[in-house]
């Protein structure tokens, strides 16, 4: 469920004093680089740093960033999810090779993942994802990206990510299941996490407590609910004046560049004051039924057979 992580470690705040915790993180880690970073006016120092799969960051001899998959630091691979009990393994193996309680740190970053099981090549469904609201995807190779203001979704082919990234579990899968068809739902939580979550700050420790692994995970579901997915139109076949209006109206929106393309328009016409009778919201919330009318439009089969494999994934079977 949690892959990579970023988490922010404040040597004045979030640790006991009295150890030189710098002198003993640079021990341990290897390919270290120096360097400064200018921003307004001010330079900062800063080495960077690896161990494993982690990329760390010592900034002002204060600040410490450690940013990698916690599934491959533990497994050798990001294709399975980690329990809590194994998130919490790995954040204890990474406190004791750093020489500091990993754990007292700021999660700056969560990545919520799972691999779904299809009957078909996942690139078919990843077509079938359209937008989230008024945002439109980018794809870059085989990744769709919906980019949002503090979230961003990413939807691939596990397996062809893994034959690039690691042929040799790819190789293995492969031989074992030849058919598998595997898609990967990813959520990264990238900013404001504190805001996302109503606390202060939200400490690494949180990784493992099972409240908080389901809000990740309805986190997770929500953002999958929140896409436009692609619809197959039903033969126009009414028996009443309401429900023509309402097949006019479906039509009409369609015809008007679709749901998004009319929302902006009503909200347009609200700031110029020229919008009368009901609410915005209530029309709003009107023209999105009837756009989902199923008389009208009806779910395609891939679609239907995804929001299956999403609702009895691992995310919420175990986490919720």
């Amino acid at each position: 469920m949690v892959d990579t992580v970023r988490i922010e470690v404040d040597i004045m705040e979030d640790l006991p004093q009295g150890k030189d915790y710098i002198t003993r993180l640079l021990k341990v880690i290897d390919d270290q680089k120096e360097r400064t970073d200018k921003h307004r006016g001010i330079t900062t120092p800063k080495i960077i740093g690896k161990h494993y799969n982690f990329i760390i960051a010592i900034t002002n001899n204060r600040f410490i960033s450690i940013q990698g998959s916690l599934t491959k630091y533990l497994k050798g691979n990001n294709f399975d999810c980690l329990t809590a009990d194994e998130i919490k393994q790995a954040l204890r193996l990474l406190s004791k090779h750093f020489g500091f309680n990993v754990e007292c740190g700021t999660l700056k970053r969560i990545d919520i993942a799972d691999n779904l099981y299809l009957s078909e090549k996942p690139k078919r469904y990843v077509d079938s994802l359209l937008r989230v609201r008024n945002v439109n995807p980018w794809v870059n190779r085989n990744t769709k990206y919906f980019e949002l203001s503090q979230v961003t979704i990413a939807v691939y082919d596990k397996l062809k990510e893994l034959e690039k990234n690691d042929p040799t579990l790819h190789h293995i899968i492969k031989r074992d299941s030849p058919n598998q068809n595997v898609l990967r739902f990813e959520v990264r939580l990238l900013k404001q996490l504190n805001k996302l979550f109503k606390v202060k700050k939200v400490k690494a420790v949180l990784l493992y407590s099972p409240s908080f692994l389901c809000q990740l995970a309805r986190q997770w579901y929500q953002k999958y609910e929140s896409i436009t997915k692609a619809t197959e139109e039903l033969s126009l076949n009414v028996t009443s004046l309401p429900q023509l209006k309402r097949a006019l109206i479906y039509h009409g929106v369609k015809a008007h560049g679709g749901i998004n393309a009319v929302i902006n328009l009503i909200d347009v016409l609200k700031e110029e004051g020229n919008w009368v009778g009901s609410t915005p919201a209530r029309a709003k919330s009107a023209l999105k039924e009837i756009m989902n009318d199923g008389l009208l439009v009806k779910k395609l089969s891939l679609i239907e057979e995804l929001d299956e494999a999403v609702a009895n994934s691992n995310i919420i079977t175990i986490f919720t």
